[in-house]
């Protein structure tokens, strides 16, 4: 999430959010949740439902970066035609979790130069299991610059 949230914490969220939509009792009580209380409806921000659902680094400086980022996605082009990442990533729990076959949750990242926008699909994004998700990618852009190898270059001491 390059400058608004340390590297070391994005697994960590990504953990929490693939956690709490995971098969099973967590996507049970995330879809009784949505259908109680609509967390994931049109006008809701995504830094809201976040907060709430305790998906947030440790630090406090990520935990603004965080939210930053969540706020961006306003700013970012999804797959669907006329509808910003947020509103995608909204719009795709809240029809998931509203279905008669909700499915499980895999939240992942892609590099911005790669693919500007917010996708979802369905797919089985686990190597060791045949359990189709719905699959939510969003866009990143890293915080050094990378070279062909993918490896940062090293910066030299100033003197």
């Amino acid at each position: 999430m390059g400058k608004l949230v340390a590297d070391h914490s994005v697994p960590r969220i990504q953990s929490q959010l693939n956690q709490r939509f995971s098969p099973g009792d967590e996507l049970t009580l995330m879809v009784a949740l949505h259908k109680e209380f609509q967390i994931f409806n049109d006008g809701k921000a995504l830094r809201h439902t976040a907060a709430l659902l305790n998906i947030l680094p440790a630090d406090q400086k990520d935990r603004k970066g965080w939210f930053a980022y969540l706020e961006n996605l306003k700013k970012v082009p999804s797959d669907a035609k006329g509808q910003n990442g947020h509103d995608r990533v909204i719009g795709a729990l809240q029809q998931n979790l509203s279905s008669k076959a909700p499915l499980p949750v895999y939240f992942t990242w892609h590099l911005r130069a790669d693919n500007p926008g917010v996708s979802v699909s369905r797919g089985t994004p686990l190597s060791f299991s045949h359990e189709t998700y719905l699959v939510i990618s969003v866009p990143t852009i890293p915080a050094r610059p990378v070279i062909k190898s993918g490896i940062a270059p090293r910066r030299r001491p100033t003197r």
